[in-house]
């Protein structure tokens, strides 16, 4: 197998196993919100949920890794147009699509009302939907597109790096800083600058990928500390979550143990490569279905859960069985279906 094709296979199960993780976060956080804090359901949910916490980060830095691996020596300005053109029919244009379906949806059950301003804006900053802030992220990522090829050329790795994280933390804080001057800005977490170091961290592994490849293949020793260190810091949370107490602000770990749920992540894509053809074909559907999933679960989850209590179900675990299902199942196959018709459509 060429390096070439390795790389596109390992990536490929990063974001399906990404997307998995996606839906896992949505699917359990019903429990995770309803559930005594002190029960057995919550302790065995929360762990995989907090575990799971580091996936927006995941694509950023798979998406960034990609583009890297993509930059041209030179870049004419037609050739970015044409980029942004295909990432906007790829990427906004079934995003539209999907937010005016969960439009109609939600308001057909009660859950919203229509409103042309209050539509806009919900697309604008991605709030019809929980997961679809990442879009809004991304967009604004592949918008620079230019000066990302700029950067991994002109400044080093270790200048780069760095700053990302100053960033990074500057605007995770930002309402700390506005409120200074009694302002806010409740988007912050929708704005690039707040995931910067992720993506930066994807631009030089990107840029450099044979070596990062190479060393994560070869310095297994590292990984095991690495996962000791993300438990551990997925443990205190569950601490102050459970017991009701504050023992201190997450906000500083979490940048870091997310990104080295990413190292491990990737090093574990890596050995996937090796694994058997039926595990990597159905990691491979994933990954093909991944965006599709993640526009549409939420559809899923929402209508699933709202027939289930106005049916009287009350039980959480009922709930969350029920959720799995759903949407571990109906986003995959609408997916699969999709494409089912497109191949009878070509053969026509």
């Amino acid at each position: 197998m060429s390096h070439s094709s390795k790389r596109l296979e390992e990536l490929s199960f990063f974001n399906a196993i990404a997307c998995l993780l996606v839906v896992f976060i949505h699917v359990s956080s019903y429990s995770i919100t309803y559930a005594a804090p002190d029960s057995l359901e919550a302790a065995l949910l929360y762990f995989p949920w907090r575990l799971s916490a580091f996936v927006v980060p995941a694509f950023l830095f798979s998406g960034a890794l990609k583009m890297a691996l993509r930059f041209e020596e030179h870049t004419a300005p037609h050739s970015y147009l044409k980029y942004i053109t295909g990432r906007f029919r790829a990427i906004y244009l079934p995003y539209l699509v999907w937010s005016i379906v969960y439009l109609i949806a939600f308001v057909s059950i009660g859950y919203a009302t229509f409103s042309p301003a209050g539509f806009l804006r919900d697309l604008i900053w991605g709030r019809m939907a929980s997961p679809f802030y990442y879009i809004v992220i991304t967009m604004q990522f592949y918008l620079l597109r230019p000066f990302w090829n700029w950067t991994v050329k002109h400044i080093p790795w270790h200048t780069a790096i760095p700053i990302s994280v100053l960033i990074t933390f500057t605007a995770s804080k930002l309402n700390s800083i506005l409120s200074l001057w009694e302002l806010e800005f409740p988007y912050v977490d929708r704005i690039f600058p707040t995931y910067l170091v992720f993506w930066v961290l994807g631009l030089y592994a990107g840029r450099n990928y044979e070596k990062v490849r190479d060393y994560l293949e070869t310095s297994t020793g590292g990984i095991v500390p690495a996962i000791v260190v993300v438990v551990l810091f997925a443990f205190v949370p569950y601490l102050q979550y459970s017991r009701g107490i504050w023992l201190f602000d997450m906000t500083f770990f979490k940048v870091f143990t997310d990104i080295l749920s990413i190292v491990v992540l990737l090093r574990v894509c890596l050995m996937l490569c090796s694994a058997a053809p039926l595990v990597k074909k159905s990691l491979s559907f994933i990954s093909s279905a991944s965006f599709s999933v993640y526009l549409s679960h939420c559809l899923f989850l929402t209508l699933a859960t709202h027939f289930l209590l106005i049916g009287g179900i009350q039980k959480i675990s009922i709930i969350l069985i029920v959720r799995f299902l759903v949407c571990y199942s109906l986003p995959f196959a609408l997916y699969g279906a999709g494409q089912s018709l497109r191949s009878i459509r070509n053969r026509k």
